[in-house]
């Protein structure tokens, strides 16, 4: 791609981030009841002001994002790996569907790789082969494992698990060093909270075995024969690795826990600031809307539940460096 499609990209993005919700505004909506935020986001051109639900309707919010940057950038499919997990997403609400026998389509999320009707009617048919490679396999062995065992958190963990895959895949496929790096901080953080999840109660190898998804940091293996030992072997192991420092914020709150792996993004997303020429700074861009989505959906759902300010607070995140 040519340095000046990327150089007009990312001045474009430049220029947006100045639009990104201030600390300041996030303030102001703790200080606000339910109703107010709600006005607050609408007067803001975040949600629409007649949004039946509110935190459902900021996934418009991320649709908008990604056509912006389909608007700018020159090569869209270097960016592909930051919105695999909502293709993985609704192939999990369509097997989920196809049991309950129900309608998915309400459940879909995008923007996404592949068309969600595509994908549906590939599973519903069991045209597998039809699918891209990076998810052709993985629907087929999420179909027999959701029909043959009716167990949707075996699922959900092999799904999960394929999801960061893909992505890691995409990254790597991109030729982006940044965005590999920043795919295998956020595998090597998600499969630290499963394994840390899954710790806590009785759990079956089967299950425990088709949870994790490799990565350079950790031993996966190491780590699932922890999990099967119990929390203590976990974070034990964990001690051991390049992400001890977690276990710092893991011993104060599992509040804390979650906010010091979002930071830890937050501080890798920081770095794209020294690109100018290349797809570093849109990445970072997506990630700073997204992050703004999770805190917005932080706040209202605890506004919703009448939780007091310093309840929401500490379960805020940073928003972008």
């Amino acid at each position: 791609m040519s340095e000046n499609g990327y150089a007009f990209a990312v001045a474009s993005v430049r220029t947006r981030e100045n639009e990104l919700l201030s600390p300041s505004f996030m303030s102001q909506l703790l200080e606000s009841d339910y109703d107010e935020c709600v006005r607050l986001l609408a007067d803001k051109g975040v949600i629409p002001r007649d949004a039946d639900d509110p935190a459902a309707a900021l996934s418009g919010y991320m649709k908008d994002t990604w056509e912006f940057l389909s608007s700018i950038a020159p090569d869209m499919s270097k960016l592909n790996f930051l919105i695999v997990k909502n293709d993985f997403h609704n192939l999990k609400a369509i097997l989920k569907s196809m049991v309950a026998n129900v309608d998915c389509r309400e459940f879909f999320l995008e923007p996404c790789v592949l068309d969600p009707e595509e994908l549906y009617s590939a599973v519903k048919e069991k045209q597998f082969d039809s699918l891209p490679g990076w998810i052709s396999k993985p629907a087929e062995n999420g179909y027999s494992l959701i029909t043959s065992t009716l167990d949707g958190q075996l699922l959900d963990v092999y799904l999960d698990a394929r999801s960061f895959a893909a992505m890691r895949d995409f990254a790597r496929e991109s030729g982006s060093e940044y965005s590999s790096e920043l795919t295998e901080l956020q595998i090597a953080l998600a499969d630290i909270k499963v394994a840390l999840r899954l710790s806590r109660g009785s759990v079956s190898e089967n299950l425990v075995s088709r949870a994790f998804c490799e990565c350079e940091s950790l031993d996966t293996d190491e780590l699932a024969r922890a999990v099967l030992k119990g929390r203590g072997e976990v974070i034990a192991y964990i001690g051991t690795t390049d992400h001890a420092q977690l276990l710092n914020s893991l011993e104060t709150s599992a509040a804390e826990f979650e906010k010091a792996c979002d930071n830890m993004i937050v501080e890798k997303l920081g770095e794209s600031k020294y690109y100018s020429l290349s797809e570093e700074p849109l990445t970072a861009y997506y990630y700073a809307r997204e992050n703004e989505c999770r805190l917005l959906r932080i706040i209202l759902s605890c506004k919703h539940l009448g939780l007091e300010k310093g309840k929401i607070t500490e379960r805020m995140r940073e928003l972008y460096v």
